[in-house]
Parts: C-alpha cells; structure tokens; sequence
C-alpha cells in the first residue's frame, strides 16, 4: 500500500468528499493549505484518490490487517520528482522490498522536467561531438536552450532548495498525523522504517533544526545519498538518535547527481563523504569503487540482479526494518561487506575495484578485498 502526505498544490479541490484524480493534478508547486493525503490505487500507479483534511481516519481505515503486519517505510524523496516519478520510487520499495509506503510529496520540481533536461544535455553533448570532429553541425535553437538549462540548474534548484526548507513544518505535520493515526495501531512488531533520499535532507536538516522531534521510534533510519552539506552534519544528525534504533549514512563518492551539486553548491554533499565524523551509533556505509556501483545515486529503486547483490541485499534488509547483518569487529566482513575502521562503524564493499588492474587489459575491472 502507498499513501501519499503532500503539501503541493492540488488542481482539484476535495473539501467535501475523495477525489479520484490523475497524479498530475497534484502540482508542482508550494500550496498553501497544509497538507492533503491520497491513496495510490492499486489497479493504476498514477491514479490516486485525495481525501479531504479532517477525513484522513477514513483513509487509514482502509489498511487491512496484513498490510498492518508489513514493514512501513517513511519516504521523503530528493529533487525534481513530479508525483509520479515519487510514486515510481514508492513501487520499487513496495515491489522489490515488500514494504507498505508512507511519501511525504514536496514540492521539488517547480520549473522544468528533469526529463528535458536532459534531452537537451544529449542533444548539446551530440553537437559538441560532431564540432570536434569537424562534420556539419547546427547550433539553431542554442541561445533558448541555454536559456532553459540555466534556468534548470539556477532557478529550478535553488527553488527546490527553498521549497525543501519551507516544507520542514509539513513534515513534522506528515509525521505528527502518520503516528496519530496508524503507528499508535500497528502490531508491536510491525517495523517502521524512516528513508530520506538527496535533497530530501534539506527538508529533514531543516525540520531538525527547527526543533520538530521524531514522534516514534524508527527500526531504522536511512539517511540515503545525501543532497546536504557533509561538514556540519554532526551537528543536526545526532538529534535524530533518540528515536532511531539504528542510523545510517550511505556514501558513493563517484554520485553524479551529487557531483553536480557540489558544483553548485560549493561544499561536499554528505551523500558523497569520506568525513566520518560521528563516532557513536551512526554506521556509515561508502558504496564508493565497487562492483556495479559506477555513478549511482539511487541505489534504493535498483532492482534485483541489476544491481549489486550485496547492496541490493543490506537495502533490502534495511527497508523491511531489519537487522543490517553488517560486521561487528573492526577489520572483519560479513555479507559483503567490511568495516574498516576501529573507532568508527564505517563499511565498505568486502570486494573494491583495484585501481592499479592486472596491466593487461584497459577493459576487464580487477577487485581487491577492502581490507
């Protein structure tokens, strides 16, 4: 089951009874009416009924026994998802990890789709190619398109970013009424699970820092590919250990989204550090150098036998609200994994690629242990 939390405006009005839209008549924009829930409808992802404030209990109601019994997950994603691509993410956790999914839909793309976007990078990367190579080229179209991709990274993003700390209050609201209405009634060994993807963190620094609390104890809190600065994390993160009975922090250094954003931004993302700088009960786990890991940035969607086993596995053991399974000692491995330092619970893939190689082909990847 998917339930949507969102403060976006809504191109329909249901004040009086549910209404059964398309998820694009949730709009891309801050509304300013608090917060609606909606219920993606099992026949059509992209179809989904927006309940009326004050009729939030008749949708809760809706939860059947056996979903009740499953791992739920508290998601609020990253920048430039319209409502079905955050709906998308929500079926991969739903159908690739089997847990029930609570999304805090926020407002993080204001302006142009990602998908333009990056049409035009290929289309302006093809131009580049042929110029190099000195074969007819038509630059027609170039001055608009530079204008729409500064307007991308420029305006798009920097509105994502004040959205992402004007939706803090609303998060607290999502979480405040999530826990009235169904943690108070789940089984007492039903997981719950808090994942909170790229710029998604800037919604969750912002709710920290505003002095908003966590109303229930999470199994696990996932703080996945951070899109927040990686120096001052220490000072927000740890407000979150008192109701999380184990937090994480993933790392990929070679992120690509996150690349650019530090380009951007001008500090390192979290999401990419090698700055382990809380020594007690956070476990951060660098994905960084190994196999199939390249550039990826959104290793919870990947699925099954398209990704790495290892990593597909600890996700997957994380979002059902389980035990990690990780080593306890330092400078052993276990489940593909190792840790690596002694003061810290830091891990890396057991298996990392050798930058060195064998010498003897450019084109074959050589692993190594990590330790």
């Amino acid at each position: 089951m998917i339930i949507l939390i969102t403060n976006r405006n809504l191109h329909v009005s249901p004040d009086d009874s549910p209404v059964v839209v398309a998820a694009d008549k949730i709009g891309q924009h801050l509304g300013n009416k608090g917060i609606y829930c909606a219920h993606v409808l099992n026949s059509s992802a992209d179809t989904i009924n927006i309940y009326p404030q004050g009729q939030e209990q008749d949708l809760f109601n809706l939860i059947s026994a056996a979903d009740r019994r499953k791992p739920w997950v508290f998601f609020t994603h990253g920048n430039n998802q319209n409502t079905r691509k955050n709906i998308k993410k929500c079926k991969s956790i739903e159908d690739n990890h089997g847990a029930n999914v609570i999304a805090f839909s926020w407002p993080s793309q204001p302006y142009m789709e990602q998908d333009k976007f990056t049409k035009l990078i290929r289309k302006h990367a093809k131009r580049a190619a042929l110029y190099v190579l000195k074969l007819p080229v038509s630059f027609s179209g170039l001055g608009k398109d530079a204008v729409l991709l500064i307007k991308d990274y420029y305006v798009n993003y920097k509105q994502a970013q004040k959205n992402a700390v004007d939706s803090a209050p609303d998060l607290n609201s999502a979480l405040q009424l999530t826990n009235r209405l169904l943690y108070r009634h789940l089984p007492a060994n039903t997981k719950k699970v808090f994942l909170t993807h790229s710029l998604g963190h800037i919604v969750l620094q912002t709710f920290v820092e505003s002095g908003y609390k966590l109303p229930t104890k999470f199994d696990n809190t996932i703080l996945h590919q951070a899109d927040a600065d990686s120096d001052d994390h220490h000072k927000w993160v740890p407000e979150l250990l008192n109701k999380s009975a184990n937090l994480y922090i993933t790392a990929n250094q070679y992120d690509f989204v996150l690349a650019s954003s530090r380009i951007a931004n001008g500090e390192e993302r979290l999401g990419q550090t090698k700055d382990f700088t809380i020594a007690k009960k956070v476990k951060y786990i660098d994905f960084s150098d190994g196999a199939w890991v390249y550039e990826d940035h959104n290793f919870f969607t990947d699925e099954a036998g398209d990704a790495n086993d290892d990593i597909f596995a600890l996700i997957s053991r994380l979002l059902k609200g389980g035990a990690d399974a990780l080593p306890d000692k330092p400078y052993t491995s276990r489940n593909g994994f190792s840790r690596t330092v002694k003061s810290k619970q830091v891990y890396r893939l057991q298996m990392i690629l050798d930058p060195t190689g064998d010498g003897d082909s450019n084109d074959d990847e050589q692993f190594m242990p990590s330790l």
